[in-house]
């Protein structure tokens, strides 16, 4: 900060690492009084003062919000001044600090030295039950919140620790890297068009786009294994997919495992990559600056196909680690709030595939290390059930560059296997009465809150798009009014559009604690929902008029026409086409079309043919969950 300096370590902690976290403090501890022994080789300098030139030569320029709110406490303990003071500590916070690899050498060893003469300050998170194991002493309780806590004197008593150092790090750009074209002053959509189809044998789709707006030494690349193996099918393929990268990603950041490539070194030098799983296939991104990002995709890929997840699984313990994190994901996820569980229950009503939270807890019950050497077997280790692939390189690069990564992703891959079909959207059945109905699972904990969410599909194509922004637009704050404000049912009150593999809906979603006359249980939520929609919203619609229609409309529409800041947000929506097989590369250029085109009356069509009680086309679903201990008050729904 401003006033003083603070070296921070944070390390996630399994349960034997609860346990023994005071030997993980010693490591740390003698690793630091071993640094400050030990003879620092001047690469370690060298490296990290080229990545901070690049760094601040080629980062993302904040916007004014961001850098104000980056300022704000340098400000504060400044105070305001001249301008010319203003200038200057702009200047400060956006320079880099050069100096001499002597000069870096000497800070590195008094902060150093500073760091082993104090006792750090340790803080340890975890659950009461699991904390009690690992805690010494007697309990004690914070005065503000009641939260019980141990505390406990740290040893002064520090073993040096020795130290090696690591090589030269194999993906520092040998040179400062440069943008083969220079920064468009003033980009249009026009320059933010599809990227070019470079390759579609039957098997393999490379798509490419060169970057002649950004002007900065970076590329993008993103992968798709189109596979059924991981999640199309049940939700035990999902988990053990899930157990599958998460092995993977683990494995091939574990410097003590695999030696073909060196994550911690690429992130070092501002490269990353993914690895994930979904109902599509196996998904894998590479991103940062262009000059060494090939050999980094080549090398996860040829590590990723080469890996061999049973013996990993069986190694230290790796498996049990992996499986008690997705637990946990999983329970967390059945302790959340009442509206957190509707939405989630909604999708798995509505999208497919998509399954129950009990289907995916009773799968991992029953993965263990034969099930899962079972799974890659009847899947041909994954990549053997690979049917198709899809490549996308974008950024500071050219075709040959793109053609190259493509390669190495489809080596090995033969293909024949069947695609998995292409996730979707249930159509919800017509109702003009009683809408279908779907009590979720009280919640494994004690929440106290109880949640409603009504849906309605409004249906597909730009047109019903845009209407669906607008009346989301006309309904949303007088619902928040209605139910939050006046009703003082809860915070969690929201109307909102909702757009899920091109169907839009309208949601209404209510979430509230409250045990009293007002409102006792989900059945007076949806109540005050259907108040709502019976009175205030056709009334609002009835005062909206062709001024009020124009003022929605052109915020709407200008956010759809805002263009990509950064690379990264040029890539997303292009690599959304492709995944979904859609390729609609004007589609929100033709919403903001029929935006600016959309009258009152269609705006109230919408409405009475979708969500009121009488509308012809009205699909509403309706999602209610309780609260985890319901009271003895709770009405009947």
């Amino acid at each position: 900060t401003d006033q003083f300096r603070t070296f921070d370590v944070s390390v996630q902690l399994t349960q034997k690492g609860l346990k023994e976290w005071r030997s993980v403090l010693a490591t740390i501890r003698g690793a630091a009084l071993g640094l400050q022994t030990a003879e620092w080789p001047s690469n370690c300098f060298e490296e990290t003062a080229r990545m901070a030139r690049l760094g601040f030569q080629w980062g993302e320029t904040p916007d004014v919000a961001n850098l104000a709110t980056a300022l704000a406490g340098k400000l504060q303990v400044v105070g305001w001044g001249a301008s010319e003071d203003l200038r200057d500590l702009l200047a400060l916070d956006r320079t880099p600090r050069d100096a001499s690899t002597d000069e870096r050498r000497r800070a590195v060893s008094e902060l150093l030295r500073e760091m082993n003469t104090n006792v750090p300050l340790v803080t340890v998170v975890a659950p009461q039950d699991e904390l009690q194991v690992a805690a010494k002493g007697a309990k004690k309780v914070e005065p503000i919140y009641k939260t019980p806590y141990f505390a406990e004197k740290l040893s002064e008593k520090v073993t040096s620790s020795q130290i090696k150092f690591p090589p030269v790090n194999p993906y520092i750009p040998d040179t400062d890297p440069k943008p083969k074209y220079a920064k468009k002053a003033k980009p249009t959509l026009k320059d933010f068009g599809p990227p070019t189809k470079l390759l579609d044998d039957g098997f393999g789709k490379l798509w490419f786009k060169e970057d002649r707006i950004f002007g900065v030494p970076r590329a993008a690349v993103l992968v798709l294994l189109r596979t059924e193996a991981t999640g199309s099918r049940s939700a035990a393929d999902a988990i053990h997919a899930r157990i599958w990268t998460r092995l993977a990603a683990d494995a091939l950041r574990d410097a003590d495992y695999q030696r073909e490539f060196d994550s911690y070194d690429a992130s070092l030098a501002g490269l990353e990559w993914t690895l994930g799983a979904g109902p599509r296939g196996v998904q894998l991104s590479f991103g940062g600056y262009d000059a060494k990002l090939p050999e980094l995709a080549e090398a996860v890929v040829s590590a990723v196909k080469g890996f061999d997840a049973v013996q990993y699984a069986l190694k230290n313990d790796n498996l049990e680690r992996v499986l008690d994190g997705t637990r946990r994901d999983i329970r967390a996820a059945r302790a959340a709030p009442a509206s957190s569980r509707c939405i989630e229950e909604l999708g798995v009503l509505t999208e497919r595939p998509k399954f129950p939270l009990i289907e995916a807890e009773n799968a991992l019950k029953k993965t263990n290390v034969e099930s899962l050497r079972k799974w890659l077997t009847e899947n041909a280790n994954v990549f053997g059930s690979v049917a198709a692939t899809d490549v996308l390189v974008e950024g500071n690069c050219d075709e040959t560059y793109a053609r190259r990564i493509e390669k190495s992703v489809r080596s090995g891959l033969s293909g024949g296997s069947t695609i998995p079909a292409e996730p979707s959207v249930l159509q919800v059945p017509l109702s003009t009465k009683v809408p279908i109905r779907y009590a979720a699972k009280p919640s494994a904990s004690d929440e106290v809150n109880y949640a409603a969410i009504y849906s309605y599909q409004t249906g597909s194509g730009s047109d019903v798009r845009a209407a669906t922004l607008v009346l989301s637009s006309v309904l949303e704050a007088p619902f928040y009014e209605a139910l939050r404000t006046k009703r003082q049912l809860g915070y969690v009150v929201q109307a909102a559009s909702r757009y899920r593999e091109g169907v839009s809906s309208m949601v209404f979603l209510a979430q509230s604690a409250k045990d009293d006359d007002v409102c006792r249980g989900p059945s007076d939520l949806v109540r005050y929902i259907d108040e709502f929609l019976d009175t205030e919203a056709p009334q609002l619609l009835d005062k909206l008029d062709a001024a009020q229609l124009a003022d929605i409309v052109d915020g709407l529409a200008r956010r759809l026409d805002e263009l990509p800041k950064a690379l990264g947000g040029a890539v997303a929506p292009h690599w959304d086409e492709i995944v979904s097989r859609r390729y609609d590369w004007d589609r929100r250029a033709r919403e903001a079309a029929a935006l600016r085109k959309l009258s009152v009356g269609d705006v109230r069509d919408l409405f009475y043919l979708s969500l009121a009680r009488t509308g012809a086309s009205r699909r509403p679903i309706l999602v209610v969950a309780d609260r985890g201990k319901p009271s003895s008050s709770m009405r009947t729904d």
